[in-house]
């Protein structure tokens, strides 16, 4: 853990390669851009892939804390993006980062919290880093619990959320998810040492908008494609600004609790945006 903390870190006082720039998509290779339909296409394409890895990840069990619990915890999301280009041409990341030569994927070590609220409601804060850049993610939601403990049938939870992209000079990102998790609690004997054991799966599906707005002058924006999606309801008049970009996302995931300890995987896919993986570990009170 320790090795990957300083590589990361290695990474990022390197000129930070992974900090995207939207005006750096007129060049590349040393060559002029000039076809803004083409980088219109790349714009696009990376905004819908940062809205799937800024937005809220499938990372909690369909079970709330509980009004006097508390959850403290660190994890580590990978989203693949897309860095390849069945036609041979730079691919929209190798476009849009700044050295032209992107990692097959983002890494993001984040911290995160969640705390229990009567009626079985909770809230929670995950704050991130996209590692080898400038560049981070912070996202918050609430969740009710609609179904909670009423076996056999199966926990369901209800989230909204919002998550953004931030430090970026020339690029916002906003995320909007609402989703829903199913999941159950199965107990585990034989844990060593623990007061008690448990195995928790959960599925989700949710609904990510993403909103993008480019931070630079009219002509730059117009050279490279870059348009504000969402937010204002001048969509359909005004070209500069077209509808958010909706990603349905299927999620999936396990925790295992040794008394106040738990270890989670999970991940989440869309045929619209990037998979991404995540683990991590945490304490709950």
């Amino acid at each position: 853990m320790a090795l990957a903390v300083l590589l990361w870190i290695s990474a990022a006082w390197a000129d930070y390669p992974e900090d995207v720039s939207l005006s750096g998509m007129q060049d590349q290779d040393g060559q002029s851009v000039v076809d803004s339909d083409l980088l219109g296409l790349t714009y696009r394409q990376i905004v819908r892939e940062i809205g799937a890895f800024s937005g809220n990840k499938p990372i909690h069990p369909a079970k709330t804390l509980g009004e006097y619990g508390w959850e403290f915890g660190v994890d580590t999301t990978v989203a693949i993006v897309t860095t390849w280009s069945a036609s041979g041409s730079p691919s929209p990341w190798a476009r849009a980062t700044r050295d032209e030569t992107a990692a097959p994927f983002q890494m993001i070590p984040a911290l995160h919290m969640r705390k229990g609220l009567p009626f079985s409601t909770e809230v929670g804060f995950s704050g991130g880093w996209v590692s080898g850049s400038r560049q981070g993610v912070v996202s918050g939601y609430g969740r009710v619990g609609i179904i909670q403990g009423y076996r056999p049938a199966p926990d369901v939870v209800l989230q909204v959320g919002y998550g953004g992209y931030i430090g970026n000079d020339e690029l916002e990102v906003g995320v909007l998810d609402l989703g829903v998790s199913i999941g159950t609690t199965l107990a585990m004997g034989g844990v060593p040492g623990a007061r008690h054991g448990q195995f928790m799966p959960w599925f989700t599906f949710s609904s990510l908008r993403v909103t993008a707005a480019p931070l630079l002058d009219e002509d730059t924006a117009a050279a490279v494609g870059a348009v504000t999606l969402g937010g204002k309801k001048a969509a359909l008049q005004d070209e500069s600004v077209q509808p958010s970009i909706l990603i349905p996302t299927l999620g999936a995931g396990f925790q295992v609790v040794s008394g106040n300890v738990h270890f989670r995987t999970s991940a989440g896919w869309s045929w619209l945006g990037v998979p991404t993986i995540s683990t991590g570990a945490g304490f709950t009170f």
